[in-house]
């Protein structure tokens, strides 16, 4: 069994053949050809993560095994191993040119144990060599595919940050009662130069995974607190402004300090700001997320747990944990009123919220018979297509006035 502790890890194998080391060889000696050796596995090294492992297997061949979050994040680290090799380096004076042909196998799908993992990850790295050398390739073909469009999109992701190609739109939360505004939730959107649109999930996870998220995430506090400043001249002083935060983000030490820099820079009150947080950011480290959420609360911004009802949802949560809101999930939603089971869930945790004093927003409303269900229900707020789409910020002043419920049943 090759898999650790972690489940939500991929075990990949990468095989590293040196391209030109026989020349070394033959025209400089094998003394010369060891210090090459030497050289190269020192490059490997640096790429490589202390608890990865780098193995020589002979001659000059090289074998990694990675622990990653996606297997095809190894076409990453493989692009910057071929980088490295292939430097341009002296020895006795003669300048050296190498290459690298990869081969990446992940477990178990192309290999049960090691050895077949050291098979497959071989024949991946001929299929290297034989597409023209200084490339890598993955066993699996289809996650070639991917493989290379992930990197791609990741690189179309850090120029976007640098040509500021992302932009916010924003969605109302309105009451049911009365249909008065209670705030707006902030999100995201990438318009493409050249593919138009790209869906939040497909480029959410990239920032996670590249590491750019806190730069992207300190642009959305700016210009969301800048909106909600130019509101103040159209709607009501408790206006809310949501904004979700990624695990990530929500686990960031600065967090709370670039929130209160954020509100003192723009003359807002703490309480005009929600961070919205899944309930698998707040439980993936207890002692951490009671730390950060008495942060929040001491700073008096307002806290959301978001999504709720989407995964493995647990009423404890609302026990031990200092929220404000609850947002229930379209998903859930969506199987309203239909579903008795989960219309069941739904009723006692809007129940359980007004016991421990916490506003419920139902997210994701998109017909009139849920709407009529949360109202007979005693959910105070809804926000979805039923109310309006997601808009940018000019288009949002016909929300000064209470929506008219009344004339969606006209």
């Amino acid at each position: 069994m090759l898999r650790g502790e972690r489940t939500d890890s991929a075990w990949v194998l990468l095989y590293l053949d040196l391209d030109g080391f026989k020349r070394v060889n033959d025209s400089l000696g094998h003394d010369a050809g060891d210090r090459v050796l030497r050289w190269v596995s020192e490059q490997l090294k640096a790429c490589l993560r202390p608890f990865d492992i780098l193995a020589r297997m002979g001659g000059d061949e090289f074998t990694a095994l990675l622990d990653l979050e996606f297997p095809e994040q190894a076409a990453k680290i493989a692009e910057k191993l071929i980088e490295r090799v292939s430097i341009c380096q002296q020895i006795d004076g003669l300048d050296i040119a190498l290459g690298a042909s990869i081969g990446i196998a992940t477990y178990p799908d192309c290999g049960a144990n090691l050895d077949g993992l050291l098979r497959a990850s071989d024949i991946a790295m001929y299929e290297a060599k034989r597409a023209g050398r200084q490339q890598y390739r993955f066993y699996d073909h289809e996650m070639n595919g991917r493989a290379r469009s992930r990197l791609m999109l990741e690189e179309s992701v850090r120029t976007a940050i640098e040509n500021r190609d992302f932009n916010l739109v924003y969605q109302p939360q309105v009451a049911i009662a009365g249909g008065q505004i209670r705030g707006f939730e902030a999100l995201l959107r990438w318009q493409h130069p050249s593919v138009g649109d790209v869906p939040p999930g497909l480029f959410l996870p990239l920032l996670e995974e590249a590491r750019l998220i806190s730069r992207l995430g300190s642009w959305i506090y700016q210009r969301g607190a800048g909106q909600r400043k130019a509101w103040e001249a159209l709607f009501a002083e408790d206006l809310v402004l949501s904004v979700s935060l990624s695990g990530t983000q929500f686990a960031m030490p600065n967090l709370v300090t670039e929130l209160r820099q954020v509100l003192e820079r723009h003359g807002l009150q703490p309480r005009h700001l929600e961070v919205e947080v899944t309930e698998e950011a707040l439980t993936h480290n207890p002692e951490e997320t009671r730390k950060q959420l008495r942060l929040l609360r001491s700073l008096g911004v307002r806290v959301a747990l978001d999504d709720f009802g989407s995964g493995q949802c647990s009423l404890a949560h609302l026990r031990d944990l200092e929220l404000d809101t609850l947002k229930l999930d379209r998903h859930l939603i969506a199987r309203l009123p239909e579903s008795s089971r989960d219309a069941a869930l739904v009723r006692n945790v809007i129940e359980l919220c007004k016991q421990y004093d916490m506003l419920v927003i139902a997210e994701g409303v998109e017909t009139m018979a849920q709407y009529e269900w949360l109202q007979a229900n005693g959910c105070e707020y809804v926000q979805g297509f039923l109310v309006a789409r997601p808009m940018m910020a000019e288009d949002t002043g016909h929300f000064v006035q209470p929506f008219d419920w009344s004339a969606l049943t006209r």
